[in-house]
Formats: structure tokens, C-alpha cells, sequence
């Protein structure tokens, strides 16, 4: 079943652009750019995949910056597939002696991938290190199980039992500046797939206003879209900016605003379609796919507490100048 998954999500990944069939590291400032925008378009397909294929290159980009790239050549990008996963507060995964043990719950694409990086805890110091596991050599079980919505990304929990870690397999300690360069395209990425699955979400919307001939519903989707005029101009203008930006309290000021917005884009999207056709929409079937995808993506990556949290935490972390520790 997950090689036959698999091979379909490869045979999907070869049907994009040119440009999301290559190393996003390795692009120049207008192929990032246009990244993003086809990534958006494969969103509002399909936000299974895109999600997978974020990923995918999020590890892939962690495995460039360590040094790693003999392991994932070029000639076999889309032959080897990844999975990233950061700390989630309920793992229970950690480093001691060189061994890994405990859970790491919630990995995209899990069961048909074949590696993954994951951020892990050193049960000593408590440091986060990057740390990367190839499927083909480590000894752990998968517990998968089927979320409705994003049914496409086979969320699975990894269970490890004191796998020896090989040095080069503990690639990033969380001080390593060069993770920015990582971070840099999640905060682009995560994102993107949010308005690609948004605008999907209004044509629903529209198609199923139509189909029920519910005029009186028009006014409300025309404001609707008015607003998901203004996140996609918040969209563009951000992306711009940082896709090649340096860490700084401007870049971190975007990211928020972007995550934000898109945040609050889709709760409202989800809200309104609460309001005028449940029983339409909560459904087990293609009609329903990315309602449901977007119950399950506006409680994931981060709560809104979370993401403001983080915020003020990025921004202490940057070396400020006077004026920019004043405005804080």
C-alpha cells in the first residue's frame, strides 16, 4: 500500500514545474519566487501533496546545509523522499549516550518516505539538535492513523528503542545560524499552501452557491473575497520580500504578519461554511476533500498563541540595534 502511494506521489511531484522538480536551495530569487507561486497552485489542488512536498524539501534543505548531499544526489530527488518534523510539546523522543528513544508523533508522509529529520531533545542538556534517520538502517515502529482531512500526508508517529546514532547523523545543533535558511522557506511555504487551500475553499464556496441557487447567500461571498483580495496582496508583497531576506526584525514582522493573516483567512473561510451548508460539506467525499483538509491544517503548524509566542521569541533572539530593542 505505501509503495503504491508512494510512486503516486512521485509520479504527482513529476507532473509540476520545472521549478518545484528541483533543489529549492540551489534556485536564483525570481525561480524562488515562482516556487512559491506554483506551489500555491498544487495547494489549491491538492494540499495533501503540497504539504508533502514541503516537506519533503524542508528536509532535503536540511540535509544540503549538513553536508549531507551524498546521500540525496540530485539524479535521485525524486527517488528519495523525505520528512521534517520539529519539537511538538507531547514528544517524548530524546538523545541519551548516543541513542535515540521515545516517540516522535505526527510526521507527514511518514510510511512512504525514506528519511527523515527531526528535531530531538539531549535528555542531558536538553538541547535541540537536528537529527537525521534514515528508514533503511534504524530499528522503530510506525503507528499511523487516518485524520479526517490531509488523508493523502499518512500521518505516522515514529517509536524508537535506543537506536544507535551515528555521528553525522546529529547534523544541527539549534544555535547553528544556517538553519535560518531552513526556517526562511517553512515561513514561505507553510504559508503558501494556507492561500492555495483558501482559494480553492471560495470556489467550493461559489460552486455550491450555484449549484443551490442560494442568491441571498451572494452579498456574503462577494465580502468574502474582498477580504481574500487583501491576504493575497498581503501574500505577494511578503513573499517577495523574504524569500532571500536576512534574519532581522523586519523579516519576523512579515512572517507573522503573513502566518497571521492566513490563519485568520481560513478560520473565517471554515466559519462561514459552518454557517450555510454543514451537512454539505462535512462529508467523506471528493465534494467535501478540502473542507476537511482545512479542519485539520487551521489547528496545524501553530495555535495563534503559539505563533505570537514565538514571535516576541524570534525577535529577542536577533542581535537588535538600539532603536529596533525600543520598538519592541
Amino acid at each position: 500500500m505505501y509503495t503504491e502511494l508512494k510512486n503516486q506521489f512521485i509520479d504527482f511531484y513529476k507532473q509540476q514545474s520545472p521549478v518545484i522538480c528541483s533543489y529549492y536551495r540551489n534556485l536564483n530569487h525570481q525561480d524562488k519566487l515562482r516556487y512559491f507561486y506554483d506551489l500555491r497552485n498544487i495547494a489549491k489542488q491538492d494540499l495533501s501533496w503540497a504539504h508533502c512536498i514541503q516537506h519533503d524539501q524542508t528536509s532535503k534543505i536540511s540535509c544540503a546545509i549538513a553536508s549531507l548531499n551524498h546521500y540525496i544526489p540530485e539524479s535521485d530527488f525524486f527517488f528519495k523522499i523525505g520528512t521534517h518534523s520539529t519539537v511538538k510539546k507531547f514528544d517524548t523522543c530524546y538523545i541519551k549516550d548516543s541513542k535515540i528513544y521515545g516517540e516522535k508523533y505526527y510526521l507527514s508522509g511518514v510510511p512512504f518516505s525514506d528519511f527523515s529529520t527531526l528535531y530531538v531533545k539531549d535528555s542531558v542538556t536538553n538541547d535541540t539538535y537536528t537529527v537525521f534517520m534514515d528508514y533503511s538502517d534504524i530499528d522503530f515502529d510506525i503507528d499511523g492513523f487516518k485524520p479526517i482531512g490531509m488523508e493523502n500526508t499518512l500521518t505516522g508517529t515514529l517509536k524508537f528503542h535506543g537506536q544507535s546514532l551515528h555521528k553525522d547523523q546529529i547534523i544541527n545543533h539549534q544555535s547553528d545560524s544556517r538553519l535560518f535558511e531552513r526556517a526562511r522557506f517553512n515561513d514561505a511555504a507553510f504559508p503558501t499552501n494556507c492561500i492555495g487551500l483558501c482559494a480553492g475553499l471560495i470556489q467550493d464556496i461559489e460552486k455550491f452557491i450555484v449549484e443551490k441557487d442560494f442568491e441571498d447567500l451572494s452579498y456574503h461571498l462577494k465580502k468574502l473575497k474582498i477580504d481574500m483580495y487583501s491576504y493575497e496582496q498581503i501574500w505577494e508583497s511578503i513573499i517577495t520580500r523574504i524569500v532571500d531576506a536576512q534574519e532581522s526584525t523586519d523579516y519576523y514582522n512579515d512572517s507573522f504578519l503573513l502566518y497571521n493573516c492566513g490563519k485568520k483567512m481560513l478560520s473565517k473561510i471554515l466559519n462561514y461554511m459552518l454557517e450555510i451548508g454543514t451537512g454539505e460539506f462535512y462529508q467523506l467525499d471528493e465534494k467535501s476533500q478540502r473542507f476537511r483538509d482545512a479542519l485539520i491544517y487551521n489547528s496545524h503548524q501553530h495555535n495563534f498563541y503559539s505563533s505570537t509566542h514565538n514571535f516576541f521569541r524570534h525577535r529577542k533572539n536577533v542581535d537588535f540595534t538600539e532603536t529596533e530593542r525600543y520598538n519592541l
